[in-house]
């Protein structure tokens, strides 16, 4: 293994689908797959989570000795790295990214724009969960609901990422932001003021509304219910959509995001229906939510829906698990998960 990358660019090879990404010298794996408009699943960016392992199959590939305690002793004994954290050595390498279950489609992904845009508004809804509306990209910039982009900290130290929660066609670009004690972007906020000029980057994200009959069950834990929202609205504009329900599961009455809006949509819609869970002393929210799911397993057939939810890892996780126990498959549920992020990204 070499000392250092070398000054030229190198070249890897993704599988299961074959294609060649080019890395710069000293470039992250996962920016250069990013950067060539291709996609796969990632969620803090700096080596904390685990969304975007991979397997090295052949190459020469080294990942930052501050984020090896994030995969196990087994994982890199099998050749795995996590991409967002990891630079290529070698002229050549092949990764493999099956275990990632990413679909053809899904990593084909689109076309991914860098550039700087204005601070709208920041505006609290709570001590905890803020809105930071920036100002809508012209084309080519196009987003689809239920995408995330990357926003760069104000002191160019690394990079956050945050699901748009408006839609495609709005004027600006709304992200719900939960604080993070010693969160980098947490303390950013307190800095940034309208018109502020601020780098974004993406779209990202293969979380979206399908197409077809079944009735959908969206569920959003606090900040989770930002790319809800523009789905929501999505499958609410096609003809005579299928029958749809909303629960939202907040820490605080204040962070029940857009529930006006929501309220007004269910006056509209016959077929859709608000269900703002409320906090619980006694209760955390996966056992609100999994005790719902309980009882309308009693009224209603939900081996028949399609489910979307966003949340914290812990969260996503229960209630796939709630629904799967109450007769749902597994490939009915969609999820984005959310991983807090602390510290620098490069």
């Amino acid at each position: 293994m070499s000392d250092s990358p070398s000054s030229t660019a190198h070249t890897l090879t993704v599988e299961p689908f074959g294609i060649e990404v080019t890395v710069d010298a000293g470039e992250r794996v996962l920016h250069a797959v990013l950067r060539s408009g291709h996609y796969v699943p990632f969620g803090c960016n700096h080596g904390g989570c685990g969304t975007c392992t991979a397997t090295v199959v052949s190459g020469d590939l080294q990942q930052d000795p501050g984020t090896l305690q994030t995969l196990d002793e087994d994982a890199r004994r099998r050749g795995e790295v996590l991409l967002c954290s990891t630079t290529l050595l070698s002229s050549a390498a092949v990764v493999d990214i099956s275990a990632s279950g990413v679909t053809e489609e899904e990593f084909s992904g689109t076309a991914v724009h860098d550039l700087s845009t204005t601070v709208e508004e920041i505006s609290a809804l709570s001590d905890n969960l803020r809105i930071l509306r920036l100002a809508a990209p012209a084309h080519p910039w196009q987003h689809r609901p239920g995408q995330f982009l990357q926003v760069e900290l104000p002191d160019q130290t690394g990079w956050r990422a945050y699901s748009v929660a408006s839609s495609p066609a709005d004027p600006t670009l709304d992200l719900l932001i939960r604080s993070v004690p010693g969160g980098a972007f947490t303390a950013a906020l307190d800095t940034l003021r309208s018109g502020d000029r601020i780098r974004i980057r993406g779209p990202f994200g293969a979380f979206n509304v399908r197409t077809s009959h079944r009735p959908k069950l969206f569920i959003g834990a606090g900040a989770g219910i930002g790319p809800l929202r523009p789905m929501l609205a999505q499958h609410l504009a096609a003809p005579e959509p299928p029958a749809a329900e909303l629960i939202h599961i907040a820490s605080d009455p204040a962070e029940f995001a857009f529930a006006t809006e929501f309220r007004d949509w269910a006056q509209r819609h016959s077929g859709f229906t608000y269900h703002p869970l409320p906090p619980d002393d006694c209760r955390r929210g996966t056992e609100v939510v999994s005790e719902w799911i309980s009882s309308k397993a009693c009224v209603a057939d939900l081996r028949r829906v399609e489910a979307y939810l966003c949340g914290p890892d812990a969260f996503v996780d229960t209630v796939a698990e709630s629904l799967r126990a109450s007769g749902l498959r597994s490939r009915y549920i969609s999820a984005d998960r959310f991983t807090a992020s602390v510290g620098t990204t490069r």
